[in-house]
């Protein structure tokens, strides 16, 4: 957790390992405060803070990069509200005829942190009769932009998750960071900077949470637990 701590400046940040966040659940992710990052969970699927309910959080769990300054959902969050999601690597499905195999995507040699191009929103459920808007519940929320997949990992899918470089991570939260240069950061990562494995298609559950969700496929998978 050592990137972790530089990023928002703290001796030390416990996360519990988690092996296989789903769309909805919640996630850590990093946002801007005072000129350095301050780390925060947030539910994965972006409400705008003008939407009427929750409801289409599902929907939005993904922004396309190209996109996203100019889409009414995402185009406030862009300019203002940039975060960054931490992982370690992530999930695709491969489509061979009607099969479909789960692979993991992960930092080359399966060492080092990915921070991926996020955007959040703070929503507000609307308040009972006669209650203050200041009384509402808060539901902090955020959305992972997407790219074209690098040339070499287009055989997996044709879309990946937007990695924002180490170098990079604070520019990406700063609010005065001109728009070229943001775009710049969401361009194609190198493919050779990433490995590919088979995993277990138990991890299509969003309540498989077991390390051997992460793990390569054994075949056959004899996990039973």
């Amino acid at each position: 957790m050592g990137e972790i701590a530089d990023l928002v400046r703290l001796g030390r940040v416990d996360l519990p390992p988690r092996y296989n966040i789903a769309p909805t659940q919640e996630a850590p992710v990093v946002v801007g405060y005072e000129g350095r990052g301050s780390l925060s969970r947030m539910r994965w699927g972006l409400v705008p803070h003008w939407a009427r309910d929750a409801e289409g959080a599902a929907k939005l769990i993904n922004a396309r990069s190209e996109t996203a300054a100019e889409k009414p959902a995402f185009r406030n969050a862009f300019r203002l509200r940039r975060c960054l999601v931490i992982a370690d690597g992530w999930f695709e499905w491969q489509t061979l005829g009607r099969a479909k195999l789960p692979w993991r995507v992960c930092a080359a040699r399966g060492e080092g942190l990915l921070t991926f191009a996020g955007l959040h929103e703070s929503w507000r459920h609307p308040p009972p009769p006669g209650m203050g808007a200041v009384d509402a519940d808060r539901l902090d929320t955020f959305t992972i932009l997407t790219t074209e997949a690098a040339p070499g990992l287009e055989w997996l899918h044709l879309r990946m998750p937007c990695v924002i470089h180490r170098h990079d991570r604070l520019a990406w939260l700063d609010p005065a960071t001109p728009p070229a240069r943001l775009h710049e950061m969401l361009l194609p990562a190198d493919a050779a900077d990433f490995q590919t494995y088979r995993v277990t298609p138990r991890m299509n559950s969003p309540r498989f949470e077991h390390p051997i969700a992460i793990e390569p496929l054994n075949e056959p998978d004899l996990f039973t637990g």
